[in-house]
């Protein structure tokens, strides 16, 4: 029995793959916001500038 807040022993398997397929899609697009911010991030210019400079 998989328990997350509940339990999955009751549900259909279609229900199972619909809830499967919401956390990938949860987990994908939390990945490509994380990656799209940080590209932001680098791109900016006070860390552009810090990286370059010479020590």
């Amino acid at each position: 029995m998989i328990k997350v807040g509940g339990t999955f022993a009751s549900a259909l398997p279609a229900e199972v793959n619909l809830v499967h397929l919401l956390l990938d899609t949860t987990y994908e697009n939390t990945k490509n916001l994380c990656l799209l911010v940080y590209s932001k991030a680098a791109n900016s210019d006070p860390l552009r500038y810090s990286l370059t400079l010479e020590n």
